[in-house]
């Protein structure tokens, strides 16, 4: 017998699924989405610097999606597993940049040679952070990014 609380069972308890704009649901080959946090589109642009990286030079990237807990990042170059970075994430239109240390916690090829991956910041950022640094749904490729 699943165990209830008020009026909720345990399994309306779980962590919510979120759908995306397109529709789409953010569950990754058929398991539950344990966000906690809804993520948001994002055409932020990050720079990257690993803490191995004394120099500071950084990789450059976009951020895909973001919330307060993490983001989805694009880059020309992979990341290790477990690295520890520093994100310096910026939008140029609403002239807001802020940095935040994280962990890597995927990365995975893309078919246009690009690296997609995930990280999950060291503490959160603020959700006033989150919306500057949110963007429009990613609907029509060859339009200009248009910032919320």
């Amino acid at each position: 017998m699943q165990p209830s609380f008020g009026d909720q069972s345990a399994d309306s308890l779980a962590a919510p699924q979120y759908e995306a704009a397109n529709g789409e649901s953010s569950a990754v080959a058929g398991e539950l989405d344990r966000r906690v946090f809804p993520r948001y589109d994002s055409r932020a642009q990050v720079r990257i610097i690993r803490a191995s990286d004394r120099m500071r030079f950084g990789v450059s990237g976009e951020v895909w999606n973001i919330s307060v807990e993490g983001a989805g990042i694009v880059l020309k170059d992979s990341l290790r597993l477990g690295e520890q970075v520093t994100l310096e994430l910026s939008n140029v239109i609403q002239r807001f940049q802020c940095e935040v240390r994280g962990t890597v916690l995927w990365c995975e090829p893309q078919a246009d040679g690009r690296f997609r991956l995930g990280v999950r910041f060291l503490r959160r950022i603020s959700p006033l952070d989150v919306s500057s640094l949110r963007g429009r749904p990613r609907d029509d490729a060859d339009r200009a990014p248009t910032w919320v």
